[in-house]
C-alpha cells in the first residue's frame, strides 16, 4: 500500500537519495535506513527498475521515464 499511496516522484527520490525514519507498509511500521542508490546506476537503470516495481505486486503506477528520474534528482533529497 505504500507504493499505491505515494507519488512517483517521491518514490524515485527515496530510491535515489535514500530514506530514513518511520514508514508504514501494509499496516506494519518500520523504522530504519534505506541507503542511497550507488552512483554507478544510470538514470535509465533507475527508470527501468522503478517502472518494474511500480507495476508489480498488484501496483499499477505506469512508466517512469529517464526524464522523470532526472527531474526528481534535480529536486534533491526529501527533507
Amino acid at each position: 500500500d505504500y507504493i499505491k499511496n505515494t507519488d512517483k516522484e517521491t518514490l524515485i527520490r527515496e530510491v535515489v537519495f535514500g530514506k530514513s525514519g518511520k514508514v508504514t507498509v501494509n499496516g506494519k511500521t518500520y523504522n530504519g535506513v534505506m541507503a542511497p542508490l550507488p552512483n554507478k546506476y544510470s538514470d535509465k537503470d533507475v527508470s527501468d527498475v522503478m517502472t518494474y516495481v511500480l507495476n508489480m505486486f498488484g501496483n499499477k503506477k505506469g512508466k517512469v521515464s529517464v526524464a522523470d528520474v532526472q527531474a526528481a534528482k534535480k529536486k534533491g533529497k526529501l527533507k
